[in-house]
């Protein structure tokens, strides 16, 4: 498997191209940027440019990311944000190194993203392996700080339904068994008891995060790479319940803040989740904050 390594000596701006700039921590971030405004229009001119395979149309990229992209030294973009269109826009306004990070696992729809782009990167060490690209651990920030609000309930989960439905409410069911208070928030699907209609932001998320105890994390059957969820314990300090079996490989892994569901014993849990959050762990994840992450290619 290869390792990500500096891809690019002259220390110049770096910048990260993501999909929307209000999702996840992207916000606290001024490297994070996105190309255009999501309009059902300009998502229109993407994708019909996409299937020309012509660059994206200069005068519908927003200003500031325009000035900025002008001069950087190395371009991220995440596999969401990415498009034939996009790429061949920066490629063509830009003397940056444009590399590719996928954030989401590669599939039949996003694996054509990798022609046109030299340098890739997965935040899945499986990923790595399969299609012989750059492995890099997924990125958080040290910009939030959690409101010290009382905690209201134990397991924290939103997420979209992505097929999952049965296993999170398997999930679900079993906390419950063990009188355990969860809050479960779900997108797209049926069950009326945990279905939600409306976007959170994430800030409003951020603060439930901090009346809770865990998060709660369902991957993909065969996802390897950390989820966010597993950063933002890490970050926020905050225990990880998880389906993710390999997780235990990974260099911040900590037995005492994540319980992985299918291997440890679920008579474990209520004690896992009434015990604090193990601060004693040596690992530095000082290379994870978003800042020395981007710097580092």
């Amino acid at each position: 498997m290869l390792n990500g390594t500096s891809m690019n000596k002259n220390r110049g701006s770096n910048y990260f191209i993501v999909a929307q700039k209000d999702l996840y921590f992207y916000s606290y971030e001024d490297a994070c940027m996105q190309i255009y405004k999501t309009t059902i229009f300009n998502r229109l001119i993407k994708v019909v440019c996409s299937m020309l395979k012509v660059a994206y149309p200069k005068i519908f990229v927003l200003k500031e990311t325009k000035n900025k992209l002008q001069n950087a030294s190395n371009i991220v973009i995440t596999d969401y944000a990415a498009s034939v269109a996009v790429i061949k826009y920066l490629k063509k306004y830009s003397k940056a190194n444009i590399i590719l990070y996928y954030m989401n696992e590669v599939t039949n729809k996003n694996k054509g993203l990798m022609d046109y782009v030299k340098t890739v990167y997965t935040f899945d060490a499986g990923d790595a392996k399969t299609f012989n690209i750059y492995f890099k651990h997924t990125p958080y920030t040290k910009k939030i700080q959690l409101d010290t609000d009382s905690i209201e309930y134990d397991v924290l989960f939103l997420g979209r339904n992505k097929k999952r439905i049965n296993e999170i409410l398997s999930v679900k069911e079993m906390l419950e068994s063990l009188g355990i208070k969860g809050k479960f928030l779900v997108y797209n699907c049926d069950n009326k008891e945990i279905k939600i209609d409306r976007f959170i932001n994430y800030q409003e998320y951020i603060r439930m995060v901090s009346k809770t105890k865990c998060v709660l994390e369902i991957n993909k059957k065969d996802q390897e790479g950390c989820s966010l969820r597993f950063l933002e314990s890490l970050f926020l300090k905050k225990k990880l319940i998880t389906n993710n079996k390999k997780i235990i490989n990974d260099e911040y892994y900590n037995k005492n803040n994540v319980f992985i569901l299918g291997v440890d014993d679920n008579k474990r849990l209520k004690e896992f989740i009434t015990l604090p959050y193990d601060n004693s762990s040596a690992v530095n994840i000082d290379e994870l904050n978003f800042v020395n992450w981007l710097e580092s290619f």
